[in-house]
């Protein structure tokens, strides 16, 4: 319990850290969201009066801190851009992300794990050369890149969807979620790949250890032994491996729909900075750093829960 507290105020003090260098890093870098906003033709006073109006004249530490309670109540700023809450700026976006990242991490774990242990229960023979030749090829492919040739094939060829052509959930849900799957398979596509061949060499180092013969001993069969037994080890750094993926398919879905043209945060991230907006840059920022954090706590959990070692170390 107490390992689990030091580590909750461990996560609370790096977004702390967070926010304060994200504030820092967009006060710091060059432009005005006043010019942006207003325009290079806009007088000084001009200038002067919006900055006043948004509270840019106050000192540094002022702005921060008055952010930073507003964020924890719950009031994410005013967009600048868009002259809207950013909390309702974001509201629709963020379950558009959610989503993207959710079928992507269903279809890591649905298709990597049965495949994995295939590989591992068939080592050597025809078809596990066939996967790991085909891991080493897929993990090589950035995302992007396989989003353009999923485009290509699935939209341009087949014509399972309109390219570009977002469906909004708000519109048809089912039509949606059927032009995610592809964003979603994407994102998956090298993560699989990875985490086919992580779980078949965890599986296959498992095995020559000494419980797997005292299980055989006791008459249990080849399947009983990697379900009950082999299986259960082997997970432990697939877990891990898969809530890093999890973090890292939040930051790395805002490439993903700037291909497929979603409208998700990762998109308005890249507009907000290039206007200059940054009460929406700082809270897309700080929601993505907040996910990449809690899904580190959580998967550190399922860890300790899964290797008794690790609890009688703590």
């Amino acid at each position: 319990m107490r390992d689990v507290i030091r580590k909750l105020a461990s996560m609370i003090l790096t977004l702390l850290i967070v926010s304060f260098l994200v504030f820092l890093a967009f006060d710091l870098i060059p432009g005005d969201p006043a010019i942006a906003k207003l325009g290079t033709q806009a007088t000084p006073e001009q200038v002067a009066s919006l900055r006043a109006e948004w509270g840019l004249d106050r000192p540094f530490l002022i702005r921060y801190f008055d952010w930073l309670f507003s964020f924890v109540r719950g009031d994410m700023g005013y967009s600048y851009h868009f002259d809207r809450a950013v909390t309702e700026l974001l509201s629709g976006k963020i379950l558009i992300t959610v989503t993207l990242v959710i079928m992507a991490f269903v279809m890591i774990v649905s298709v990597s794990i049965p495949m994995g242990i295939f590989a591992a229960r068939h080592q050597g023979g025809a078809l596990d050369k066939s996967i790991m030749v085909s891991n080493q090829l897929l993990m090589a492919i950035p995302p992007f890149f396989s989003g353009i040739l999923i485009t290509f094939l699935f939209g341009v060829g087949l014509s399972f969807f309109k390219p570009g052509s977002f469906v909004s959930y708000t519109q048809n849900f089912g039509g949606f979620l059927f032009y995610m799957i592809f964003p979603a398979l994407a994102v998956a596509i090298p993560k699989i790949a990875m985490c086919v061949k992580l779980l078949r060499s965890s599986i296959l180092e498992q095995w020559p250890m000494d419980y797997v013969r005292t299980a055989y001993s006791r008459g249990n069969r080849t399947m009983q032994v990697l379900y009950r037994h082999v299986l259960r080890n082997a997970m432990i750094p697939v877990v891990t491996f898969l809530g890093m993926t999890l973090a890292d398919m939040v930051a790395g879905s805002i490439i993903i729909e700037k291909v497929f043209n979603i409208p998700g945060i990762g998109q308005i991230l890249i507009k907000c900075i290039e206007y200059r907006d940054y009460p929406t840059v700082e809270a897309v920022v700080m929601l993505i750093a907040f996910l990449v954090v809690f899904v580190n706590f959580m998967v550190d959990i399922i860890y300790r829960i899964l290797d008794p070692r690790m609890r009688q170390s703590s």
